[in-house]
């Protein structure tokens, strides 16, 4: 049950209450461990007479009353603010501590899911090109792509290659690692490999693994120089 956009909020209550009791006592529970939700300031409302917020908060209680084994946010399609996003965020862990259930977080700002992620990985062209603890990561980023995201953020990693995300994520080339038209490594080394071949996914340490040709001391120059160092 979500928010039904032609029931008020205490409709939606009630049939949860009807159709499902469990789920509706589990509920109930939440509302009780976060306490931080007035419900009934909001039950003779309609879901678009809701603030954003207060919708989207919402609709995570209803979902997580079921007790789902495994939780996935997309924070990329959202139309939240960051303030906003962040509370959502929070509410979210509160539950997940709650539940211990799986969280998987869809997001293209690496510093937003740092707080909430045990371990990341780092896509591109539905490769993985970068996994480790969160730790390692953010703190350091081994793909050139992680890094200039870490550096720049996504608008600014954009402005600096000359694309758009949407760009970014189309393949860029048919052959070799998807991001080799734009990599400031390979373009500065001239690794014509990173243009035909695939790099495999390897072990940087014990904890992080990348999809690189680049060596290890190319990529972390890199990183000096977005640095100014």
């Amino acid at each position: 049950h979500g928010l039904n956009p032609h029931m008020r909020v205490r409709e939606v209550f009630a049939a949860l209450r009807e159709s499902s009791p469990p789920f509706f006592d589990h509920l109930q529970d939440l509302l009780a461990a976060i306490q931080s939700f007035d419900v009934a300031s909001v039950e003779d409302k309609f879901p678009e007479e809701l603030p954003p917020l207060v919708r989207a908060k919402l609709e995570v209680l209803l979902l997580l009353a079921r007790k789902p084994s495994v939780l996935i946010t997309n924070l990329s399609g959202s139309s939240l603010v960051a303030t906003e996003k962040f509370e959502v965020m929070e509410l979210l862990k509160t539950i997940h501590e709650l539940q211990q259930n799986a969280w998987i977080i869809f997001d293209r700002h690496v510093s937003n899911s740092a707080r909430f992620a045990d371990e990341m990985l780092v896509m591109l062209n539905g490769r993985v090109i970068e996994q480790g603890s969160t730790a390692d990561v953010v703190n350091r980023p081994a793909h050139p792509m992680t890094i200039a995201l870490s550096e720049y953020g996504s608008k600014l990693l954009t402005m600096q290659l000359g694309a758009t995300v949407s760009q970014l994520l189309e393949p860029l080339t048919k052959q070799g690692c998807p991001f080799s038209y734009k990599c400031a490594v390979a373009q500065k080394v001239g690794l014509g490999t990173c243009q035909k071949d695939v790099p495999q996914l390897h072990n940087e340490s014990v904890s992080q693994a990348v999809r690189c040709h680049a060596s290890k001391e190319d990529r972390q120059a890199y990183r000096l120089h977005l640095r100014g160092q």
